[in-house]
């Protein structure tokens, strides 16, 4: 082992070192520590329970700078997550707007997403599928991004970044911050904007930094991703994160406020970029934001209920063999010849038995006036 990467392996042991120390690569010992620290993680993360605040905002400091806001209430266990958003408001222009409030859930047999009707109170089916990850993932990759912040990007595992070929550990730093010591991971991407890797996937990422805790279960405390630009493009929008967290459960610090960012870099020299509708973007500059408070976070089960139909007022569906948009014509198209089958059936039923039976007397109950039409 190199002598570097024995000093920082001590130093990451014994917590007995400067603010920091010469960029180093990531030893085998803190590799193999943040792994199954990662994994305790997960598996904490994995039953929670809660509510906040989000906050996103679109094109900022532009002119049609748009601001939303919503109150999320949320869930999650082993195969089952909710959540569901509610108040959500719009500001455009010192004009304000009110949107549906929403809601996703799966369980293991369905993943569904759905919109409250403001004319009746009540949920509609926007989207079905199954449980596959696929689905999960489409479905309520927002919130489960924000909920996994701890020891994820975005949604993405930081185990990837230790344990995926395509990516390269460059070197690691110990950065002080208040009394806690923290390792800061530069990262390299060597895969080609727009490549395929075995379940994942890929952004056009060329690499980045996280900055973690070990004293802390190795919670995620920052990091930035920076995009690969395409050809021609000299503006990107690289990813800044960042979590604060507030009291511990069982030594685990409990998530207070998510931050994620997109912040601009401009290729080559320049420090200022207009867009087709005027917007102009300075190097350094936010360009996107979204901001998510909680206000209550808990490490408790929810019971099966609250993953069903029933939880939102609708009847169970059972397990969905298309999936459908609200919008789409199919669910009438196989409603209609479903009711179509069945009184088929029903005739089919009634004239056998008409030819087999006695024929009608005064007092017998007649057929349902157009029944034999």
């Amino acid at each position: 082992m190199p002598q570097s990467a024995l000093i920082l392996s001590l130093v990451v042991a014994l917590g007995q070192a400067p603010a920091a120390v010469h960029p180093s690569p990531l030893t085998d010992q803190t590799r193999s520590e943040y792994l199954r620290a990662l994994g305790e993680l997960e598996a904490t993360f994995g039953t929670i329970r809660g509510s906040g605040r989000s906050t996103s905002v679109g094109v900022a400091g532009q002119p049609d700078q748009r601001i939303s806001k919503s109150l999320v209430v949320f869930a999650k266990k082993p195969g089952m997550f909710r959540s569901s958003s509610s108040h959500r408001l719009t500001t455009r222009a010192d004009k304000e707007s009110q949107s549906p409030d929403l809601a996703t859930f799966f369980n293991r047999t369905i993943s569904i997403s759905l919109e409250r009707r403001s004319d009746t109170g009540s949920y509609v089916i926007v989207d079905t599928a199954g449980s596959d990850d696929a689905s999960r993932l489409v479905t309520s990759m927002g919130p489960r991004s924000v909920l996994a912040c701890p020891y994820t990007l975005e949604g993405w595992r930081i185990s990837n970044v230790l344990t995926k070929p395509w990516y390269t550990i460059t070197h690691v730093e110990e950065v002080l911050s208040g009394n806690t010591k923290l390792l800061k991971i530069h990262y390299l991407n060597s895969l080609k904007p727009g490549a395929s890797a075995p379940g994942r996937l890929v952004m056009k990422e060329e690499g980045g930094w996280l900055l973690v805790s070990p004293a802390e279960k190795w919670v995620l405390r920052e990091a930035v991703s920076r995009l690969a630009p395409g050809a021609g493009q000299s503006l990107v929008g690289d990813r800044h994160l960042s979590v604060e967290y507030d009291g511990t459960h069982d030594g685990v610090p409990i998530p207070r406020r998510y931050e994620s960012k997109t912040v601009a870099r401009l290729v080559g020299d320049k420090q200022e970029s207009t867009d087709s509708k005027g917007r102009v973007a300075r190097n350094g500059s936010v360009m996107s934001s979204f901001v998510f408070d909680f206000d209550e976070f808990r490490f408790d089960e929810a019971p099966d209920s609250d993953f069903t139909f029933a939880a939102f007022g609708l009847p169970d569906l059972g397990k969905p063999k298309v999936l459908a948009a609200r919008s789409s014509p199919m669910p009438w198209v196989f409603t209609i010849a479903g009711v179509a089958l069945l009184l088929a059936i029903l005739l089919r039923a009634y004239a056998a038995r008409l030819r087999k039976g006695p024929r009608q007397s005064v007092g017998q109950p007649t057929p349902p006036r157009g029944m034999l039409s």
